[in-house]
Order: structure tokens, then sequence, then C-alpha cells
């Protein structure tokens, strides 16, 4: 649909300023009790939340296609869209109405994204769900993970021949749900493929100043209040690394997390090491017939008491950094 910007409604020119600002979301726009989804956006959302798609008034000659949903139970339409693999652009009106005058003023207050959902009743609560973020030069790579409803930070490097089997392994254990590339990992398209299919895992290339060591530095210590040698980080390239996830979560969210206060360095030492596939082939999460944690060694072992302690079993036959005195037994 070709939009003549100059005919539409003030209400409309406004949805479309604020969508130039998000092309590669679907725009939640905020219109008294409802949010509001327009033209290609309404469309698209319309199919996968299975609702009805109408047309409102926009004041061109072709009404503007739409689709809506009650701002009250917005959460679980939310959800639907992310795990079809959308970003979501979430506009509020941020005046009263009442005293408004003229346009009512409207923001985007946070973007919704795989690895970013807050909505606990949406995530598997026997699992963290991490986004990821990757730094490559041509010396090595970095993993960052976060995970942003329970405030954990991880950082690892990976140098040397056996650098992708390290940055592969460590996936595996994570499975983060969104990965968030430099330029340089992210031309790598046969780790991209193997990322999205084998991991089924939403990944994006993000700014490349975001990696940069000076920014990176910047934001590490605007978020801790710490340096990286205060947090225990000696390596210029876990910082870009762990720079940019900081980044991304700064422009998707809005706000301060303030449960993000430690970073844990991911260290080999003193673990045995399993690499991919032998955990696939094993079933130490997750089935390989149908990728179900039902019937994995992990589900098998599973009798904990609460949420936190069945993170904390995952992580203890997951994850490497994980040292042997940590316990779940009584959780």
């Amino acid at each position: 649909m070709i939009i003549d910007r100059d005919k539409l409604t003030p209400m409309m020119r406004q949805y479309c300023e604020t969508k130039d600002k998000y092309p590669d979301c679907i725009l939640m726009y905020r219109l008294g009790d409802f949010y509001e989804m327009f033209f290609e956006d309404g469309i698209k959302a319309a199919k996968i939340l299975d609702i009805a798609l109408t047309k409102k008034s926009c004041g061109l000659e072709e009404r503007a296609p739409m689709c809506g949903v009650p701002f009250h139970s917005v959460d679980s339409y939310i959800v639907k869209l992310v795990n079809a693999g959308c970003s979501v652009a979430i506009c509020e009106q941020t005046e009263d109405p009442a005293q408004a005058k003229g346009l009512v003023r409207r923001e985007v207050v946070r973007v919704v994204t795989p690895g970013t959902i807050m909505d606990t009743a949406a995530l598997d609560d026997q699992r963290n769900n991490y986004l990821c973020s990757m730094c490559r030069e041509e010396k090595g790579i970095s993993l960052a993970f976060a995970d942003i409803t329970t405030g954990e930070v991880f950082v690892g490097e990976y140098l040397g021949s056996e650098m992708m089997n390290g940055v592969l392994d460590t996936l595996t254990r994570f499975l983060p749900t969104e990965m968030v590339m430099n330029t340089m990992a992210y031309e790598n398209t046969r780790l991209v493929e193997l990322v999205r299919d084998k991991l089924n895992c939403f990944v994006r290339n993000y700014y490349e100043w975001a990696f940069s060591y000076e920014q990176a530095a910047q934001r590490v210590q605007s978020t801790f209040g710490k340096s990286e040698a205060e947090l225990g980080i000696n390596s210029a390239l876990s910082v870009c690394a762990l720079g940019g996830l900081l980044e991304y979560l700064k422009e998707t969210q809005k706000t301060e997390l303030t449960n993000i206060k430690e970073v844990e360095i991911l260290s080999t030492s003193g673990t045995m090491q399993i690499d991919m596939y032998s955990m696939r082939n094993l079933e130490i999460t997750e089935t390989i017939r149908n990728r179900s944690a039902k019937g994995s060694l992990l589900n098998i072992l599973n009798k904990t008491k609460t949420s936190m302690g069945g993170r904390l079993l995952r992580k203890t036959v997951s994850y490497t950094h994980l040292r042997a005195h940590e316990t779940c037994a009584d959780l």
C-alpha cells in the first residue's frame, strides 16, 4: 500500500513517524483501551494472532488495514508474536488524553524480543531465558549471556584452534533464545544457520559500534558502576561482547536493570567437557527425536521443589562453569 503522508490524519502521521524508528518491529500503538497495529504490521499480526483484520479511515482513499488487542490482556498476544519470530515495540500514551492539547503524546516504552521477555508466566520456570551476545575478532570469539528475569550475567572467551568447538559447546549448554552478533561473527553464515537451526535461536546483526572497546567499556561501567577489572574481566574481547549485550538491553528495555549487579566468568577449569553432539546424543537436557525435555536425563533427575532449584539443577548437569560443591538438594 502506497502511503502519502501529507494526506494522513495527524494521528496516523504520528504512527508512521514512530514506526520509522522501529522498522523491524511490529508496533503496538496504544489507542484508548486497545493496542492497534496498522498497514503491514496489522496484516502480519492478524495472521499470527488469528484475530480479525479490519480497516480504519486514515485520510487516504484506501482505508488502512488494522487489527487490535485489549490492553489488559496484551501480554499473551506479545508472547505469540515473539514466539513467531517478531520483535514488538510497545508504544504508550505518555500523557493524560483529558489534559492533552491536541494530539496525545506517545512514545515506545519497551521493545520485546525472544531474549527479553519479562512475562514469567510465558516462560519455562525450570530454565533460564538467555540473551546472548557474540563478538568475533581475528584472535578469537567472546560470548556474553544474560537472563534479565534473574539478573544473571556470564562472559567467556574462546581462542586458538579449538575456538569454535568451545563456542558451540557453550551455546549448547546455555541454549539462548536470542543472539546479537557483531558483523564479523554474523558474516559466518554457516555458524548463523547452525545457531538458528540446531539451537532454535533468533539471530541478528547488531550495531558494530556497540561492540567497540571504548563504547563497550563505558556501557559496562555505567551498568555495574565498576570497571571491567573490578568485575574480574581481564580481556578486551570479553568487554566488547558484554558491552554489546548491555547496549542491546538498554535499547530494548529503556530502563535501568537494577537486578544486574555482577558478572560470572565462564571457565572450563576443573570440569569435564562434553561436546554439543554428545550432549544431544546422550539426551542430557532434551530428546533427540522431538527435542522434548520429557525423557531426557535432566527430566528424570529433576525432583527439585522450586523453580530456582530446577534452574540450578539444569546448570549443574549442563554448564561448564559451575563448581562441584554447588547443590540443589535443599531447594
